[in-house]
This record gives structure tokens, C-alpha cells and sequence, in this order.
């Protein structure tokens, strides 16, 4: 089994995956590392020289190779979720942790890293929202568990996550 991280950039994907993984002794990933050292690019880089077509195409291949494997925590895109074809891979192998904040904490989460790319025209805050919005109900539906990290600590929002999947039986 695997153990799947979802959610909007800035909710503690990576963050917490890699506590999250060494907690429960499995293998952490981080797929846009993945994408980058595939494509010998930053994912802004990819965004900016190759689009955002590319770039999802990458993210697929890179979702089905990691779903054939096991025991790995496994730390998405934010926009992992537009692709049904990888929400079905993610189901197949891995129970879906959905982290969640609010549009405030994300934005002081991320406000200045540049190594993510714009994905609207829209200035930072109102692209969260906007974007946060849109998603919603892609992130809800493929979720086996939702968690809100805006005020927890990586540490707090782990042993949250292995105390739910503990009581579902995950575990």
C-alpha cells in the first residue's frame, strides 16, 4: 500500500510526506522532483519552455510508475487531480490523504517562492482562490481522508494522519 498526498501547493505535501514516510517506515517521493529531474528542468522552466500540456504529461507517466510500486508516501502535484487517469492510479494503490488551509495560510506559506509557476494572470492571493475553488470538489472526491494543516504542525498533522488511518483500518 501507499499513502498518496493531495492537495493545493502550500498544505504540507512534501513537508509533511517526508515525516509522514519515515514515521511509518516508507519510501517518500516528491512527484514534481520526480518531474524535474526527468525533464532536467525546474517545473517553472518546464511551465515557462514546454507549457503546462507537457508538463501534465510528465506528471501522469510519473503518477503510473510510482502506483506500480509499494510502501511509498507519495507527495502530488497540487494539480495532480485534473487528470482522472491519475486520480484512478492513485485509487488503484495508495489511500488519498487530502491536506487542506486556507487561502491566507497558503498564501503566506508560498508568497515568496519563485520556484512556482504562475498558473493564472491573476496576482498570487486571487489565483489561490480562484484556483482553490475550481479544484475543490476534484480534491474532495478523490480524498480517502481530508486534513486541515493551517494550524497544525508537520508533526501534529502526522500523527493525525496515521490516527485516522489507524481507525479506518488503513493501517
Amino acid at each position: 500500500m501507499n499513502i498518496a498526498l493531495i492537495g493545493f501547493r502550500g498544505t504540507g505535501k512534501s513537508t509533511i510526506g517526508k515525516k509522514l514516510a519515515k514515521r511509518l517506515s516508507m519510501e517518500f517521493v516528491d512527484l514534481d522532483k520526480q518531474i524535474s529531474k526527468r525533464a532536467s528542468m525546474s517545473v517553472s522552466e518546464i511551465f515557462a519552455k514546454k507549457g503546462e500540456a507537457k508538463f501534465r504529461e510528465l506528471e501522469s507517466k510519473i503518477v503510473e510508475e510510482f502506483c506500480a510500486k509499494d510502501n511509498f508516501c507519495i507527495a502530488c502535484g497540487g494539480g495532480v487531480i485534473l487528470d482522472t487517469q491519475n486520480v484512478e492510479n492513485l485509487k488503484g494503490s495508495a489511500k488519498i490523504v487530502l491536506l487542506q488551509s486556507d487561502a491566507k495560510t497558503i498564501y503566506k506559506r508560498i508568497k515568496n517562492d519563485q520556484n512556482r509557476p504562475a498558473l493564472t494572470q491573476k496576482g498570487k492571493f486571487e489565483e489561490i482562490v480562484e484556483l482553490l475553488e475550481k479544484r475543490k470538489s476534484l480534491y474532495e472526491n478523490a480524498a480517502d481522508i481530508k486534513l486541515d494543516t493551517s494550524t497544525d504542525t508537520a508533526e501534529e498533522s502526522v500523527q493525525k494522519i496515521i490516527d485516522e488511518l489507524n481507525t479506518r483500518g488503513f493501517l
